[in-house]
């Protein structure tokens, strides 16, 4: 048996005894504690049972000549940990002919040390990579042509809500 938002709110209330317009809506005193019910369980599901369903490949992202930022793409979701930074030997090569280059996670102190500028001078195959933050990782050095990149990361999925009924977790495990 499958759940959805709505079958799933309606559980919750059976066993609170709170109504389900109070879980989502609130009242007097508080705003409706739905969202953070699901935001705490699916954290701890996706955490603790270390699902395939949230580790995703992302070939789309090509890095520029001379330029040591890259944006990561949210197309997926957002990547919460980067288990595994490639290059592609080709920017136009396809993910599976290309000859993958593995890049060496590090600090930015140690990036910026060891490549202080994107001059030309200092440009060629990236070697490190750093995150910034969220979506957004520098290269060391700065790539001396483009080349694609293939990154394997850990993911939050959209959580359940009345705009997204239905997720993996409660269409595969929904006990």
């Amino acid at each position: 048996m499958s759940l959805t938002y709505n079958s799933f709110v309606s559980e919750i209330a059976a066993l609170t005894v709170i109504s389900s317009t109070v879980l989502v809506n609130g009242d007097n005193n508080f705003a409706g504690i739905m969202p953070g019910i699901i935001d705490y369980a699916e954290g701890r599901l996706y955490r603790e049972l270390d699902l395939p369903v949230v580790s995703v490949i992302d070939t789309s992202v090509i890095c520029s000549s001379g330029v040591r930022l890259i944006n990561l793409s949210t197309t997926q979701g957002e990547l919460l940990v980067i288990t595994t930074l490639n290059l592609l030997s080709s920017a136009g090569a396809t993910s599976s002919f290309a000859t993958r280059i593995p890049l060496m996670p590090t600090s930015q102190a140690v990036v910026d040390a060891i490549y202080p500028s994107a001059a030309s001078s200092n440009c060629g195959q990236p070697t490190y990579f750093t995150r910034l933050g969220n979506t957004e990782i520098i290269l060391g050095p700065a790539p001396d042509q483009p080349y694609g990149t293939e990154v394997i990361a850990t993911i939050r999925p959209s959580p359940l809500s009345a705009s997204n009924s239905s997720t993996w977790l409660t269409q595969n495990i929904p006990n």
